[in-house]
């Protein structure tokens, strides 16, 4: 409850939005171009798998499913930066509407089903997140703790394992 005031913070962190921390801006280069050739990659294996047999077309399919969390333009250093971005741009682009400063005048007008799915969404992608950075608290925690325990860092691959799966969660539930 006390970290709540901080979620906007905490996903943009995940986001990659690193630009304004002189450490991480260099680092987010890095990721971004990493990204990049991620997208490259799944384009080039749904093209080639796209003139194969029925096997290859699955591949071809699974490739441009995950093409779709990745925006044209505007990449992230991070996989959940990019599907969020690809759903802002994607959401009103077809009706000539920017996402960010439309969806304030629109949400109030959906309907409220539309509304309950959309703030289940936002929760689990907020929970995501939060057990996360938990998650890797946990294991720098445990770094400190265990520095001298040979014995015992399978406790901190746990805890940096489970930090990669709820990650995976939040990337997801973008």
């Amino acid at each position: 409850m006390l970290l709540q005031p901080f979620q906007v913070r905490a996903v943009r962190v995940l986001e990659g939005y690193w630009d304004r921390w002189p450490v991480t801006a260099g680092f987010a280069g890095v990721l971004t171009e990493v990204q990049r050739r991620r997208g490259q990659a799944l384009a080039d294996r749904a093209d080639i798998a796209a003139d194969a047999g029925a096997d290859a077309r699955r591949v071809a399919a699974d490739a441009s499913r995950r093409l779709t969390t990745l925006p044209e333009r505007a990449l992230l250093p991070t996989a959940l930066g990019n599907a969020l971005r690809a759903g802002e741009l994607s959401a009103g682009e077809r009706y000539g509407l920017t996402t960010l400063s439309s969806w304030p005048r629109i949400f109030p007008q959906v309907s409220a089903p539309l509304a309950r799915a959309l703030s289940s969404a936002r929760d689990m992608l907020d929970t995501a997140v939060n057990l996360c950075h938990a998650f890797l608290a946990c294991t720098v925690l445990l770094l400190a703790a265990l520095y001298d325990e040979p014995g015992r860092w399978w406790l901190v691959a746990l805890a940096l394992g489970s930090a990669a799966v709820a990650y995976k969660g939040a990337v997801i539930g973008a």
